[in-house]
């Protein structure tokens, strides 16, 4: 079975610069003192992200141009993604949820995943978290190849581990790298080569709840 390398080139835009920028300055003055273990409280909020009983929505976009190579020849495509996902936190700063992906690619590529993940926030100070998460996913993907539909399935594990800027309580910006590996793949019931995608995702949303 072939397996395929994608290697993503993620589109810079000004928003993800003034991202970094602003995580950096608040990374730089805000950093928790030392031994301390009492969690950040953003704002003079009560609430902080990560606390047990939060309920957090979220959505992850991906633009990107893919460059890919395979045995029988590759090419150029532009992909759009996102992933709209909601996160319950079993015990502080401890995630588990589910994601539904959309991702649609130039050559008429449709594909839809769903699975589920869990997480682990830390933050770095009161206003910088990193998130990691990390899940399993089934994806089912279509293709109109001139007259003819064609259709697939495949199962895939992905990391995702972005670093959070916490603006104002109870809403985050983020970006940062992510890994998405396809365990399984098939098309009309056989073997198609595997992928796996290396890029860099933004991610935005919100939280609420919490004991």
């Amino acid at each position: 079975m072939n397996e395929v390398t994608r290697s993503r080139v993620i589109a810079a835009s000004t928003a993800c610069l003034l991202f970094v920028s602003m995580s950096g300055r608040a990374l730089a003055e805000d950093a928790p003192a030392p031994g301390s273990s009492s969690p950040p409280v953003l704002g003079g909020s009560v609430g902080y992200f990560g606390e047990h009983g939060e309920i957090a929505i979220s959505g992850d976009m991906k633009f990107s141009i893919l460059r890919q190579s395979a045995s029988m020849g590759g090419g150029s495509y532009t992909t759009y993604e996102i992933q709209p996902a909601l996160d319950y936190f079993v015990s502080t700063n401890v995630s588990v949820g589910g994601v539904l992906g959309l991702r649609k690619d130039s050559d008429a590529l449709t594909t839809v995943t769903l699975g589920p993940r869990v997480g682990y926030n830390v933050f770095l100070s009161s206003a910088v978290s990193l998130w990691a998460r990390g899940g399993f996913g089934y994806e089912h993907f279509s293709q109109t190849m001139g007259a003819r539909d064609v259709s697939g399935y495949g199962v895939t594990f992905s990391l995702f581990a972005p670093l959070l800027w916490h603006p104002v309580s109870h809403l985050f910006l983020g970006a940062g790298p992510f890994l998405e590996t396809q365990l399984v793949s098939k098309i009309e019931g056989n073997s198609a080569p595997k992928a796996t995608d290396i890029g860099i995702s933004s991610t935005v949303g919100g939280y609420f709840g919490g004991l």
